[in-house]
């Protein structure tokens, strides 16, 4: 009776690893797809470059791809001057101006990032024929582009 009782138990066990499994899978390809993407600042890559047609999308790509140790730098950059603000607020003893030039560092690197990021976008915008610009402009107005997250 026993051995009765115990293989329902099993067999959830069973099905409840492979939905863990299956589920675990999923969660780590589409991390894994996102730190592929290659993607800058605010997201902006070559996933943008997903509303381009093939013919448009290797000539955004090759420019990225020319970009990116920059890119990676800059941001790199920003992310350790982020680091030291963060430090430098939560400090003990405070010393506000150090927070402050912290803090001024930060956004300053940021910045940097940011703007080498509208360089490319304007190199590659100037590449690119004007009907695949135009598809380029409205994903980045509707959200596709730069300004998106979490894509």
């Amino acid at each position: 009776m026993n051995a009765l009782r115990a293989r329902p138990w099993a067999l959830l066990f069973v099905i409840s690893l492979a939905i863990n499994l299956f589920l675990g899978g999923m969660l780590t390809a589409r991390w894994l797809q996102r730190s592929r993407a290659g993607g800058g600042p605010m997201g902006f890559g070559p996933p943008a470059f997903r509303v381009l047609g093939p013919e448009a999308r290797p000539i955004a790509e090759r420019v990225w791809t020319s970009r990116r140790e920059e890119v990676s730098q800059r941001m790199r950059a920003a992310r350790e001057a982020r680091k030291h603000s963060a430090e430098a607020l939560s400090a003990e003893p405070f010393d506000a101006a150090k927070a402050a030039a912290a803090l001024a560092d930060a956004r300053a690197k940021t910045a940097s990032a940011e703007e080498l990021v509208n360089q490319i976008m304007v190199e590659i915008a100037g590449a690119l024929p004007p009907a695949e610009r135009a598809k380029l402009g409205q994903a980045m107005e509707h959200g596709r582009g730069p300004r998106a997250r979490g894509r």
